[in-house]
């Protein structure tokens, strides 16, 4: 299959994006990736604090509630899942998926997730070791939908998260036939847009406890 790699240079107003995106019902779904072991962590990625009121997965939720997301889904191990159903009073357009091979590739997280998607015209797939989305991104991104089937948002020409994959790429993962497929390599062969954006947090990925340190100027 040809590769498709458009760069868009284009930068919108969050003014513009944010009228426009409230003008009409969210038809986009999130799912949050965080059904890995958080081993070099040492704990849980999902429950690390952001603020002192919220967690990483509690902040996210948050995010994509409030920008109207259609449905979010949950793909997590069978450890967080217990503690989420323990401790979080979760909307009901909020699904939670175990995933039962946590030692496989993000692929299969994802997998999982188109599976059980409905009538969504995009999703945007979200890593838990990013809490730092936020709106304006998220509009940006949706400004850009239609326009290829893997958007991407760029900063200073490095590819960060989360990213938005059309209804087309979202069948395709949901019936490939190797679940430890590589992601980044399957998702290559779709049309790829690349935005930009003013927000270097699109970069983070905390996966250690110096990692989180460095983000957030604190120790554990």
């Amino acid at each position: 299959m040809s590769i498709f790699v458009l760069c868009c240079q284009i930068e919108y107003s969050f003014q513009e994006i944010m009228t426009k995106s409230t003008q009409k019902e969210k038809k986009y779904s999130a799912i949050i990736m965080a059904a890995g072991f958080s081993s070099r962590m040492g704990t849980q990625k999902m429950f690390l604090p952001f603020t002192a009121h919220e967690c990483f997965l509690s902040r996210l939720i948050a995010v994509y509630e409030s920008y109207g997301s259609k449905e979010v889904v949950l793909v997590v191990n069978s450890q967080g899942a217990e503690h989420i159903q323990k401790n979080f009073n979760l909307a009901g357009n909020i699904r939670i998926i175990k995933n039962p091979h946590p030692e496989w590739q993000k692929f299969y997280s994802l997998q999982l997730a188109c599976q059980i998607l409905t009538n969504t015209e995009a999703v945007f797939v979200q890593n838990i070791d990013n809490p730092f989305t936020n709106a304006e991104v998220l509009m940006i991104l949706e400004k850009a939908a239609g326009k290829g089937d893997y958007i991407l948002p760029e900063y200073r020409n490095k590819g960060g998260h989360p990213f938005l994959i059309s209804s087309h790429v979202i069948r395709q993962v949901a019936e490939h036939q190797n679940p430890q497929e590589h992601l980044k390599f399957f998702l290559k062969q779709f049309k790829t847009l690349r935005v930009p954006v003013q927000n270097h947090e699109i970069l983070a990925n905390i996966n250690t406890p110096e990692a989180y340190e460095q983000w957030f100027n604190k120790a554990l």
